[in-house]
C-alpha cells in the first residue's frame, strides 16, 4: 500500500504518539483490504482476471480445464464459448478463430460438404476442434491445418578448392662431371631451394 493512514489525519495529531501506534496497527489490515478490492474489481474483466477469477467464469460456462492449460489459454477458451451464437455464418467463424490466434488467420471455406480450416499450433488442437464441432452444422466434414509458426535462422555455406600442380622431370641430361641431373620438360635443369643442381645419383 503507497499510503500512510497517518497523511488522512490532520497535521496537528501526526506526531501524537496514540494515532502513530494506533495507525500503525491499522495499516497492514487496510493493506489488505484494499489489495483484495483491487483483486475483486480486476475479476470483473475476463483480461485483468487471476486464477481465482477465471475460475469463476470457467463454473458459470460449464468449462472444465486440464491442468497443463495457462491463464491464457482458459482466457481464450472462455472468450470462444461466451462468443457463441446464432447465426453461425462464414463471417462469425472467421472472426471465432482469430480469436483463437489473436492475428491473421486465413479465412475458412466449405468445398462439398467439407469445412476447411486453419488452426494455429499454439491452441490445444483436440480442444480446438471439439469447441468448432460444436459450432458448425453437423453435416460438415472438419479437414483443419495446422499454422505453424514462422521461425528464422542463418544459414553458413562454405567450400574449399584443393589444387594440385604436376610436373615432369627427365634424367637425361650430363653436366662435366658425369652425372646425371634432372631436368623439366623445357630442358632447364632443377635446383632445389638453395640453387644446388638435383642429381639422380643424389637421390639414390
Amino acid at each position: 500500500m503507497d499510503r500512510r493512514l497517518l497523511d488522512y489525519l490532520p497535521p496537528v495529531l501526526r506526531e501524537v504518539l496514540e494515532f502513530q501506534t494506533i495507525n500503525g496497527a491499522n495499516e497492514p489490515e487496510i493493506s489488505f483490504a484494499w489489495d483484495s478490492l483491487a483483486r475483486v474489481t480486476g475479476n470483473q474483466f475476463l483480461d485483468s482476471a487471476d486464477q481465482d477469477g477465471v475460475a469463476v467464469w470457467e463454473r458459470e460456462l460449464q468449462i472444465y480445464p486440464k491442468d497443463t492449460d495457462t491463464l491464457d489459454a482458459r482466457k481464450a477458451r472462455i472468450k470462444a464459448k461466451w462468443n457463441t451464437e446464432l447465426p453461425y455464418t462464414m463471417r462469425w467463424l472467421h472472426g471465432w478463430l482469430q480469436s483463437l490466434r489473436g492475428a491473421d488467420n486465413p479465412r475458412p471455406t466449405v468445398e462439398e460438404y467439407t469445412l476447411r480450416v486453419s488452426l494455429p499450433s499454439a491452441v490445444a488442437y483436440t480442444t480446438a476442434l471439439d469447441d468448432l464441432r460444436q459450432r458448425i452444422p453437423a453435416n460438415l466434414v472438419i479437414a483443419p491445418t495446422i499454422l505453424l509458426a514462422k521461425a528464422t535462422s542463418n544459414l553458413f555455406v562454405g567450400s574449399a578448392v584443393r589444387l594440385s600442380i604436376k610436373q615432369s622431370m627427365t634424367v637425361f641430361a650430363l653436366d662435366d662431371n658425369g652425372m646425371t641431373a634432372f631436368t623439366d620438360e623445357s630442358g632447364a635443369v632443377l635446383t632445389d631451394e638453395r640453387g644446388k643442381i638435383l642429381y639422380v645419383e643424389d637421390t639414390l
